[in-house]
C-alpha cells in the first residue's frame, strides 16, 4: 500500500481509501451488516487507512457500521474521512439546496 501525507500534517493517509457508501444502503438495494463490517476489516488489514462516509450514507447507517468494524481497532491507524451540513430537522431555515 502507498502511502501519502495529508497537506502539511503528520497524518499519513493510504493512497486507496474506503469509500462507504453502499454500506449506507441509499440507492444500492440494501446491504448485510456482517459483510459490510467484514469489508472494512480486510480493507485495514490491507493496509487502507481512510475510510470515507458521510450522514447521508444511509442517513447515517454507514457511519454506524464503521463504528461498529473499529471497534478493538488501534484509532491511531486510521483515518474517517467525512463530510458535515446534512440537517434533517429543518434547522437550516430553507438555506442552500437539497438537505445542505
Amino acid at each position: 500500500m502507498e502511502y501519502r501525507t495529508l497537506g502539511n500534517t503528520d497524518l499519513e493517509l493510504s493512497a486507496i481509501t474506503y469509500g462507504a457508501f453502499a454500506i449506507g444502503g441509499t440507492m444500492w438495494g440494501g446491504n448485510e451488516k456482517k459483510d459490510s463490517i467484514e469489508a472494512i476489516h480486510a480493507s485495514i488489514d490491507h493496509g487502507v487507512t481512510s475510510l470515507d462516509t458521510a450522514p447521508f450514507y444511509g442517513f447515517g447507517l454507514s457511519e454506524e457500521l464503521i463504528a461498529e468494524a473499529l471497534k478493538g481497532k488501534d484509532r491511531t491507524k486510521v483515518q474517517i474521512l467525512t463530510k458535515f451540513g446534512l440537517v434533517w430537522d429543518g434547522s437550516n431555515h430553507g438555506k442552500g439546496m437539497h438537505f445542505f
